[in-house]
């Protein structure tokens, strides 16, 4: 029995430690798009609008994310090895939570990063499509 639970142990921490990055991300992200959105909540309607039922929020979110990031590892594992599934995940939910960021950044400051850093670009192929 206590071999069995070993060897199920190791199987599990073989199969996990490739990811704690990847969760480690994930989680950072969850937990400050969590803070931005507090403090636009508290600036905006007031400390007493702040209520647990809408922080509780985040553990279905972070459960969901951690799944599709398993999901990621086991496609990478079973389906093709060549193709990083978690990592394409990771980027989704990077992104994901990078946008919801800058929502919150926005209502707090009337200041977009996201916003900016596309109007960049537009403007930079547009010169270079100018140019030639």
């Amino acid at each position: 029995m206590i071999k069995t639970f070993t060897a199920i142990t190791i199987s599990l921490t073989g199969f996990f430690a490739p990811l704690t990055t990847a969760f480690l991300i994930a989680i950072s992200l969850v937990l400050l798009d969590t803070i931005t959105k507090i403090m636009v909540v508290g600036k905006l309607e007031g400390i007493s609008a702040i209520k647990s039922k809408k922080l509780f929020q985040i553990i279905p979110k972070t459960v969901f994310y951690m799944i599709f990031i398993i999901l990621g590892q086991i496609c990478h594992d079973y389906v093709d090895y060549d193709i990083p599934f978690s990592k394409l995940v990771l980027v989704g939910i990077i992104g994901i939570e990078i946008y919801s960021i800058d929502e919150n950044f926005e209502d707090l400051t009337g200041f977009s990063f996201v916003k900016r850093v596309l109007q960049f670009t537009k403007n930079l192929t547009h010169y270079k499509s100018n140019k030639k």
